[in-house]
């Protein structure tokens, strides 16, 4: 009687958790593809691409590079900048940004990205960077034609650091996705379905967990 009874809850739980893994997965949605016109590869970036920033006044796009995400990844890939403009006529390539200032180049992995309008019109980028020992920073750059950086922020409220959005000249909210640091524990907090992702406001000066 009580095997049985353990048997039905086992095949209750499973039968749940893989409705839940269904829903998860979007097996149930259908997707619509909706272009505005014609897809056109952009050349000049090698490494893929995490994330963009669009500056719409300025007819261009900021892309960051070669993100280095739980995964380890061939030795070669280098974390970049990209420039994109809009105004090309016939081309369609991301140029690479030079970036000013003392940071260290073999760690910089771009990640997420966002930017807003300081009061003298200047444009500053907030960044995500990773190290290929997954340690985690903000960066703060002020951007022209090339990206000088103003500060490196890092926290131990960045556990997992995936996006960003700008809601100030100094402070921004950050989303971690998530806690694990390795392939394998990623893979056990993805199948047992926690939650432990994080929201992060960082208002200038300290984090504060929202």
């Amino acid at each position: 009687m009580i095997r049985s009874l353990l048997f039905f809850l086992f095949l209750g739980a499973l039968a749940a958790y893989l409705f839940k893994m269904v829903l998860l997965l979007d097996f149930n949605k259908r997707v619509y593809n909706h272009r505005p016109g014609s897809c056109r590869q952009v050349e000049g970036i090698v490494h893929g691409s995490e994330d963009i920033a669009l500056l719409e006044d300025e007819g261009i796009a900021i892309l960051t590079s070669g993100v280095f995400f739980i995964s380890p990844r061939e030795k070669d890939v280098k974390g970049q900048m990209f420039l994109y403009d809009f105004a090309q006529n016939g081309t369609f390539k991301a140029e690479p940004l030079k970036i000013n200032g003392k940071y260290d180049q073999e760690n910089f992995h771009p990640h997420g990205i966002t930017h807003i309008v300081t009061s003298t019109g200047t444009v500053r980028l907030f960044v995500i960077s990773h190290t290929r020992a997954f340690e985690h920073s903000v960066m703060v750059f002020r951007q022209t034609r090339q990206l000088d950086l103003v500060k490196t922020i890092r926290d131990e409220k960045f556990i997992r650091p995936n996006d960003l959005v700008a809601v100030s000249e100094e402070a921004f909210i950050l989303s971690n996705d998530g806690s694990a640091q390795t392939t394998v524990t990623n893979l056990i907090e993805y199948m047992s379905l926690i939650p432990s992702g994080s929201v992060v406001y960082y208002d200038g000066k300290v984090n504060h967990n929202i």
